[in-house]
C-alpha cells in the first residue's frame, strides 16, 4: 500500500480564509503538504479549529477532487483523507467532527468497504485514484498508516545528531582503544579510575538563554501557556579549560581575552596543572595519568615533549564522541545548566561567578 495523507482540512463558519486555502460555502479547506496517518491527520485539523472534510453532497466531493487535481502534490500521493470512521463500531460509519452517521450521502468504490486488510481494522475513509488516473475517483476504507506500521513492527523515528561522522578506520581504532582501557580496568580496577585526570576546553557565554524546560512555570489549568520568546546565546565569551577526577576539579583556568588556544598556551596549562596536583594531589601525584581528545593543541610534538618532561603518563582517547569525553558528556552540560539566564556584564565578573560555580575547588 502506498502510504498517503495529504488531508483536506475544514474549519467552521468562515467568511473568508486564509492564505492558501479555499472557501466553499462557508468553510475553509485546506490541503496540507505533509504526509500524515489519518490520526495524526485529524489532530492537525483539531489545531486550526476544524476536523476533517465531511462530504454531505455531489457538489462537495466535485469541489475537494478539484482541489486536489489543482494541487502541486497530486501527482506524489494516492489520495486524501476525509473525517469518516468506524473505529467504535465496524461498519457504522460516521463523520468524527460532526457525530454524524454517514448515510446521506456516500460514494464509495466497487466492493468497499471491505475492512480486508489488518484483520479487518480498516477503519478510516479516504478518497482514492483510480489505477492510472491523476484525479480522485471514490470513496475507500483504509488502515491509518499509524496503527500499520505498528502492526507490521515498524515506527517512525528520527535520525540521531552525532557531531561527527567517524570512518571505518576511526571506528577500528575507537573499538580497540576502549578494549585496551576495558583491559586495563579489568586488571587494575578502580586503582586506574582514580589514576585518571581528564581534561577539556569549552565556550561560556557571558549571557545563555534558559532552557525551555527551565522556564516551565506552575499555572492553573485554565491559564494560558506563558510565552517564551527566542533568545540567543550572547557574542561575548570565555574560554574555559577544566582538569578533574573522581573526586572534583582539579584545576581551571580562563583563556585571556584576545588569545587562543595553541601547544604554547596549552603546555603553560599543563605546568599550571602539576603544580596543582602537588598541592591537591600530594597522595597520588605519582601515578596520576592524563586523559584528553585529540585536539591540535593535546597532540602536537610541543605538547607530547611537556607531558614527558613533567612526567604527566597519558592514555589514549579514542575518536570523538559524546559518549567517549566525560566532560561533554557528564561536567559541562551540569555546569552550563546552572549558568542558564544569568547576565555577566564583564569580563571579571563572569571568571568570578564561573569559580564560584566550580564544586571542590580551593
Amino acid at each position: 500500500m502506498t502510504p498517503f495523507g495529504e488531508h483536506p482540512e475544514t474549519v467552521f463558519g468562515q467568511s473568508e480564509c486564509r492564505i492558501g486555502w479555499k472557501l466553499y460555502q462557508g468553510y475553509c479547506y485546506g490541503l496540507a503538504r505533509e504526509r500524515l496517518s489519518w490520526s495524526e491527520a485529524q489532530n492537525v485539523c483539531s489545531a486550526y479549529g476544524g476536523s476533517l472534510a465531511e462530504v454531505h453532497s455531489k457538489l462537495e466531493s466535485d469541489f475537494i477532487k478539484s482541489l486536489f487535481v489543482n494541487a502541486s502534490i497530486s501527482n506524489e500521493v494516492d489520495g486524501v483523507w476525509i473525517g469518516g470512521s468506524d473505529i467504535f463500531s465496524e461498519g457504522s460509519w460516521e463523520w468524527v467532527g460532526s457525530k454524524i452517521s454517514i448515510t446521506e450521502y456516500t460514494d464509495w468504490g466497487p466492493n468497499e468497504p471491505n475492512s480486508i486488510v489488518a484483520n479487518g481494522r480498516e477503519d478510516c475513509l479516504s478518497m482514492w485514484k483510480d489505477m492510472g488516473e491523476d484525479c480522485l475517483s471514490m470513496w475507500k476504507d483504509m488502515v491509518t498508516i499509524a496503527f500499520n506500521t505498528v502492526h507490521l513492527g515498524y515506527r517512525k523515528v528520527s535520525a540521531r545528531w552525532v557531531p561527527r561522522q567517524l570512518t571505518v578506520e576511526m571506528k577500528a581504532q575507537r573499538k580497540t582503544i576502549c578494549t585496551q582501557l576495558l583491559e586495563r580496568f579489568t586488571h587494575d580496577g578502580e586503582r586506574f579510575l582514580r589514576s585518571i585526570i581528564t581534561g577539556d576546553e569549552s565556550w561560556v557565554h557571558h549571557y545563555d538563554p534558559e532552557s525551555k524546560m527551565q522556564s516551565m512555570q506552575y499555572r492553573h489549568k485554565n491559564s494560558p501557556a506563558p510565552k517564551k520568546f527566542k533568545v540567543v546565546a550572547s557574542a561575548r565569551k570565555v574560554l574555559l579549560t577544566i582538569f578533574w577526577d573522581m573526586e572534583g576539579i582539579v584545576h581551571i583556568e580562563f583563556l585571556e581575552q584576545g588569545t587562543t588556544i595553541n601547544s604554547e598556551r596549552y603546555v603553560s596549562t599543563l605546568r599550571a596543572l602539576k603544580g596543582r596536583l602537588r598541592r591537591v594531589r600530594q597522595d597520588k601525584v605519582k601515578d596520576v595519568v592524563i586523559q584528553h581528545d585529540n585536539a591540535r593543541p593535546h597532540t602536537s610534538r610541543l605538547t607530547q615533549c611537556a607531558l614527558q618532561q613533567l612526567e604527566l603518563p597519558t592514555i589514549p582517547h579514542p575518536p570523538y564522541s559524546p559518549d567517549l569525553a566525560p566532560s561533554d558528556f557528564f561536567l559541562f552540560p551540569l555546569l552550563k545548566k546552572h549558568l542558564k539566564g544569568n547576565h555577566y556584564e564583564t569580563y571579571a565578573e563572569d571568571l568570578r561567578l564561573q569559580r564560584e560555580r566550580m564544586p571542590a575547588y580551593d
